[in-house]
């Protein structure tokens, strides 16, 4: 049997919601999804990548929904991830 996970990630890559507000939604994501058998809270001070693993099909533009290929994904990645994630400009090719 697959799982399902739900993530969610604030619009302003440097916001971290403090523990009372991560806990208030916890509570209430367990009170919206009873036959969950997991809701975890996690947060980070430094922005990370979250990787979808084996789910992950497809890299689109977030403005023109431009299927980019995997090896510029790759390269933008390694850039990034250089930079501890602290420069996230980027050109898309599209």
């Amino acid at each position: 049997m697959s799982d399902t996970v739900l993530k969610f990630f604030p619009e302003d890559l440097n916001f971290v919601p403090d523990k009372a507000l991560q806990d208030k939604a916890r509570e209430y994501l367990v009170i919206e999804f009873p036959e969950a058998t997991e809701v975890v809270s996690k947060a980070s001070e430094k922005i990370i990548f979250i990787d979808a693993g084996t789910n992950l099909e497809t890299i689109t533009c977030p403005d023109c929904l431009y299927k980019i290929d995997m090896g510029w994904w790759r390269l933008a990645m390694k850039r990034a991830t250089e930079t501890h994630f602290t420069d996230l400009t980027i050109d898309t090719p599209c």
